[in-house]
């Protein structure tokens, strides 16, 4: 098989993951989706602020509400990012024209959000929304800007060596 070849599949498998990861945390109920995003900043409290377990519960319950809404909302950003990253690498790897692809990619991870945003509507306390869309879309564009940044960096560098063996 040729390394080119193989390099696409790699990165295609890449993108199905991580689609499917986004898919496996969308078709969590609210009640599961909230217990992990609680449990994360229970951690995360923790770790960064040692007193936080002598805190009266009230308090404690208070903090991490307060912080939840920051963190799914940040959770939806990452995800997305991820996305972009693995679809603009995909789609690079084929044609390195950079607006194009870079257009392609994100225009794809932010159809995958509009699908994911319906597909929440049908679990269990969860619902599709626009915001979540526009913080996917957000996400994604940083994924595939990041990327596009890596690709272009290889290109500078391929071309140097040229320009020097020449």
């Amino acid at each position: 098989m040729k390394k080119e070849t193989l390099l696409h599949a790699a990165l295609w498998l890449c993108v199905l993951g991580w689609a499917g990861l986004i898919f496996y945390f969308s078709a969590q109920t609210a009640d599961t989706s909230s217990g992990q995003s609680g449990r994360a900043i229970r951690l995360i409290l923790q770790t960064f602020y040692p007193a936080f377990d002598e805190l009266p519960s009230e308090q404690t319950s208070s903090m991490i509400e307060a912080l939840q809404t920051i963190v799914r909302k940040g959770a939806h950003f990452c995800l997305y990012g991820g996305l972009g990253f693995w679809l603009g690498n995909a789609l690079f790897s084929y044609r390195r024209r950079f607006f194009p692809t870079t257009a392609a990619a994100w225009l794809a991870a932010v159809l995958y959000a509009c699908t994911d945003e319906f597909h929440q509507s049908f679990v269990a306390g969860r619902s599709g929304e626009v915001r979540d869309i526009l913080i996917d879309a957000g996400g994604a564009l940083l994924g595939v800007l990041v990327t596009l940044f890596f690709w272009w960096l290889a290109r500078r560098k391929e071309n140097a060596k040229k320009s020097t063996a020449a």
